[in-house]
């Protein structure tokens, strides 16, 4: 595995054959290298104790596993899709005795305001997406309007506890007042998912939209 070695230090004799022995190809990091010193501070203490290849042999697993750790974090996949929110009302006026109606960004909005959330998708990494889906959470304050959602041959679902399970509007169902399950309505979702029908190819951008009021 490429990468700078993590570094041991330690005075005398331990500091030289913990530099001999504890040189692994990993990435260096501030973290790895302070625990594989604290490592090396706590276990000086009872060192003399225990034959020299033991101490040696158990820090270096602590360093190495502290070091995969890191790794793996740091190397879990990325998301296919990368997803850009622009938020607009409309601003109506009259130009020449005509009405004109004109998108401008959401920068300042009140109570029954509505503003129409686009959804700028493109694929991440060079690579297409074959099946490509997209959740976004419903903004606080705000109330999904029923039906404004759309996207390109898209198939939009709902869900009502926070992202966990999705269906169709008709079958969604909540507790209602006196605890009996009763038909969602659109003040209920907290989540919209779109399922696009079509492939995104690579470097290509779809968008999908959908409207809230402001509570």
């Amino acid at each position: 595995m490429a990468g700078h070695p993590a570094k041991c230090s330690a005075p005398g004799f331990w500091g030289s054959q913990l530099r001999q022995r504890c040189r692994f190809g990993i990435r260096r990091s501030t973290g790895i290298d302070f625990s594989c010193k604290l490592l090396i501070v706590n276990n000086l203490q009872f060192a003399g104790s225990m034959p020299s290849h033991k101490v040696i042999a158990a820090l270096c697993v602590a360093i190495l596993a502290l070091s995969v750790g890191g790794l793996s974090a740091a190397q879990e996949p990325e998301s296919p899709l990368i997803i850009r929110s622009i938020a607009e009302i409309e601003s109506r006026s009259i130009d020449a005795g005509r009405a004109v109606v004109k998108l401008i960004p959401a920068d300042r909005v009140a109570p029954g305001d509505r503003v129409i959330y686009t959804l700028e998708v493109r694929t991440a990494g060079g690579t297409g997406v074959d099946a490509p889906s997209v959740t976004y959470a419903v903004p606080d304050h705000m109330k999904y309007i029923a039906e404004s959602a759309v996207g390109p041959g898209a198939d939009v679902s709902y869900s009502v506890d926070g992202g966990h399970n999705f269906d169709r509007a008709d079958n969604l169902r909540v507790p209602g007042r006196d605890g009996r399950p009763r038909p969602a309505t659109a003040s209920d979702y907290t989540h919209i998912r779109w399922r696009l029908k079509n492939p995104l190819k690579a470097d290509s951008v779809a968008f999908v939209r959908f409207r809230a009021m402001v509570n």
